[in-house]
């Protein structure tokens, strides 16, 4: 998958967080979908690195070591 079709899917998970926090109405969930939002480009890197390290559902690990890679700390 290409940068732009990473970019896409991301978009529309994001775009569901919002519609699920938009329906929910808690701040938490706001928050969080906003500092989701406003990490879009490094989630898109996040993405793209986990998927070139695997095709199948990654694991905690994995996770931890694609986001770290754009640094962001789980």
């Amino acid at each position: 998958m290409d940068r732009q079709e990473v970019k896409k899917v991301v978009r529309a998970t994001l775009a569901l967080l919002a519609g699920i926090a938009k329906k929910t109405r808690t701040q938490a969930d706001d928050l969080l979908v906003a500092m989701l939002q406003s990490d879009e480009d490094r989630l898109v890197d996040a993405v793209a690195a986990l998927l070139a390290e695997t095709g199948e559902t990654p694991t905690p690990e994995q996770v931890a070591r694609a986001l770290a890679t754009v640094g962001i700390r789980v």
